[in-house]
């Protein structure tokens, strides 16, 4: 079921590390024009 709906589920504590080691952050300008 957790690879069918894996947005119900928290991730693992070694899903927050991989997520933190390999995200990419993306920022926009779009705050500017609020």
């Amino acid at each position: 079921m957790r690879n069918l709906f894996p947005g119900y589920y928290k991730p693992t504590e070694n899903e927050f590390q991989e997520l933190w080691q390999e995200g990419i952050f993306c920022f926009d300008t779009n705050i500017l024009f609020c």
